[in-house]
């Protein structure tokens, strides 16, 4: 008996790990770079100043694809280094909330962005 019972559960791990790995990860919306605010048609939106080199922006980015998964009803919009945008950008990560095309709130480093994220958004833990 215990022989038979032996390839019944080889078989049934064998599909359960097949299973977990074909799964199709979740879509998101893609975050769009650019380089003017004259780019961007809507009145409410999130800028997020980011340098793919950055140790804390590379954190920052995770919780940004959280945010996104979670079908967010403000846009976002990247800058990455080197745009004419980051004039006025002393730190990075940076994530400013425009409101009717005006700046309403600036959030400078991870820690800000994340308290921020987590308690407006109610993103998952």
């Amino acid at each position: 008996m215990r022989k038979e019972i032996l390839p019944l559960l080889i078989s049934l791990c064998l599909l359960a790990y097949a299973a977990g790995h074909t799964r199709k990860k979740q879509s998101r919306p893609e975050i769009k770079e650019i380089d003017t605010l004259y780019e961007i048609e809507e009145d409410d939106f999130y800028l997020y100043f980011h340098d793919p080199t950055c140790a804390y922006c590379q954190n920052t980015d995770a919780l940004i694809d959280i945010y996104l998964s979670n079908d967010p009803d403000i846009p976002l919009y990247a800058v990455s280094a080197g745009s004419d945008l980051w004039e006025d950008t002393e730190f990075i990560p940076t994530l400013i909330y425009y409101e009717n095309k005006d700046q309403e709130e600036r959030l400078e480093g991870y820690s800000a962005i994340r308290e921020f994220l987590y308690t407006t958004h109610d993103l998952p833990e």
